[in-house]
C-alpha cells in the first residue's frame, strides 16, 4: 500500500507551506530518511526526509504552487507500478478539508451539470479580482488543472507587456484618472510571515529607543591583531559582529530584564542567553540563533555565527538554528547605514541595532578629533523595562566594548 507524503508541521507557528523544490521526480527511487523535497516554512526553508522507500509515484502540488495546508497529501510512495485507485478522491478530499476560504470552485458561466468546474486558489483569486482577470479562460497549471498564483502572475505579466506604459511625453490631460502601471511582485513565505510579524510588533509593542555613539578605536585595533590568527590557525573570519555577540553574552546575565518576554501579561526573564542574529537571505530576512551564548569562548561564537551564516545562504538551516531567541543583534554596518531604528522580534523584550564604523568627529580634551565610531540603537519594550533598565544595560555594555576587558583572551 502506497505510504502518504504529507505537509508536515516544522514549527510552533507554522500553518501552511510553500514547496520550493522537489529533489525526486516521479519514477524515481527513493530512501526513507533522504531528503525529499524542501518547504518554505512562516520562518525558513526546510529539507522534508522521506517517511519511506520505494519509487515516487505521484507528485500531487509541484514546486512553485500556492502555499498548502498542514497535514495535506502532497505525494505518494510505494511500489513501482503500484496503482493508485484513490487519488483523486484523496485529492479531493485533501481540497476539501481546508477551510472554506482555502479554496474556490468556480462553475463556468453557463456551463452544464456534466461539466468540470474551475478550482482557483485563495491568492490566486485575490490576484485575479485585484487585476480585472477573467479566470475562467485560464488553463491552471496547478493539481487536477487548479489555477495558481503563477498563473495569474503570468497574465498580468503578459497584460502589462501588451499594454505600453504611457509615455512621460504624454500630456497630464489624458493622464487624469488612469491608474500608474505597476507589476506585482510576489511574496515568499518568509517575507509574507515577516511582514506580518513586523506590523504586529510595531502595532502592540509600546517600543522606546536608546541611542549610543561610541568610540571603539581599541575595538578595531584589537580586530586588526586577531584576525590573522583567526584567518590562517582557524580558518575564520573575526567580524565586529562577533565582538558585540561576545559583549552580548558577557552583559545580559546583569540585566535579566533585557533577556526576556513579555507573555500573557507576565514578564519572563529567562535563565539563558539565546542571541539571534538578523540575516538577510535571497528569500527574506531570516534570524539564527546561537544558543546558550553566555557559555562561549569567542573562537566558538565566530564559528557558530559563520555556520549560521553559510546554511542561511544555502537555504539548509534547521528548526533548532532559528528557534528560541530570547535577545536579537542586527548589524547593518557592512551596507553603510550609520545607524538605523529596529523593530522588536516578539515576544523578545529588546533588540540591538549597530552601524557602520567610521571616523566621526569627537570632542577630547577640548580638542576636536577623528575617531572610529559606532552608533548603537536599543530598541525595548516599554512593558517589560524602563528607561533606567535599558539605559543600565546600555552603559554596561557600551563599557565593556570600550574597555574590552575580558574580551581579549575569552
Amino acid at each position: 500500500m502506497a505510504t502518504e507524503v504529507i505537509m508536515p508541521k516544522l514549527g510552533l507557528t507554522m500553518t501552511e507551506g510553500k514547496i520550493l523544490a522537489w529533489y525526486k521526480t516521479e519514477g524515481e527511487t527513493v530512501q526513507a530518511g533522504e531528503p525529499l523535497l524542501n518547504v518554505e516554512t512562516d520562518k525558513v526553508a526546510l529539507d522534508v526526509e522521506a517517511p519511506a522507500s520505494g519509487t515516487l509515484l505521484k507528485i500531487l502540488y509541484p514546486a512553485g504552487d500556492a502555499a498548502i495546508p498542514l497535514e495535506t497529501v502532497i505525494a505518494y510512495i510505494g511500489d513501482k507500478g503500484e496503482t493508485l485507485p484513490t487519488l483523486q478522491s484523496k485529492a479531493s478530499q485533501t481540497l476539501t478539508a481546508r477551510s472554506p476560504e482555502s479554496e474556490y470552485t468556480v462553475a463556468t458561466a453557463g456551463a452544464t451539470s456534466s461539466d468540470a468546474p474551475i478550482k482557483i486558489s485563495p491568492l490566486a483569486k485575490k490576484l485575479a479580482l485585484e487585476h480585472q482577470i477573467d479566470w475562467e479562460t485560464l488553463k491552471g497549471s496547478g493539481p487536477q488543472g487548479r489555477i495558481v498564483e503563477a498563473d495569474i502572475l503570468q497574465t498580468i505579466e503578459q497584460k502589462k507587456n501588451s499594454s505600453p506604459l504611457t509615455s512621460p511625453s504624454t500630456s497630464p490631460e489624458t493622464q487624469a484618472g488612469q491608474p500608474i502601471p505597476y507589476r506585482v511582485i510576489g511574496l515568499n513565505q518568509t517575507r509574507r510571515v515577516s511582514a506580518q510579524r513586523m506590523t504586529e510588533s510595531y502595532q502592540t509593542i509600546p517600543h522606546f529607543y536608546l541611542r549610543k555613539e561610541i568610540v571603539l578605536a581599541r575595538l578595531v585595533e584589537l580586530r586588526n591583531y586577531l584576525l590573522p590568527e583567526f584567518e590562517k590557525k582557524l580558518g575564520l573570519h573575526l567580524t565586529y559582529t562577533d565582538f558585540f555577540l561576545r559583549a552580548l553574552a558577557m552583559t545580559l546575565p546583569k540585566h535579566p530584564l533585557m533577556n526576556a518576554s513579555w507573555k500573557d501579561g507576565e514578564i519572563h526573564s529567562y535563565t539563558t542567553i539565546n542571541t539571534g542574529i538578523a540575516i538577510a537571505t535571497q528569500r527574506g530576512l531570516v534570524v539564527g540563533v546561537i544558543h546558550s551564548i553566555e557559555k562561549l569562548p569567542l573562537e566558538e561564537i565566530v564559528r557558530k555565527r559563520a555556520l549560521l551564516a553559510e546554511k542561511a545562504r544555502q537555504a539548509k538551516l534547521e528548526w533548532n538554528d532559528i528557534s528560541n531567541a530570547t535577545f536579537t543583534l542586527t548589524n547593518l554596518g557592512s551596507f553603510g547605514v550609520d545607524d538605523f531604528d529596529p523593530i522588536i522580534n516578539p515576544p523578545q523584550a529588546a533588540i540591538l541595532a549597530c552601524g557602520a564604523i567610521a571616523e566621526r568627529p569627537i570632542a577630547d580634551a577640548g580638542k576636536i578629533t577623528l575617531q572610529p565610531t559606532m552608533r548603537l540603537c536599543l530598541a525595548v519594550d516599554h512593558r517589560v523595562a524602563d528607561g533606567a533598565d535599558a539605559a543600565a544595560f546600555m552603559s554596561d555594555l557600551c563599557e565593556l566594548l570600550v574597555s574590552l576587558q575580558g574580551m581579549r583572551n575569552p
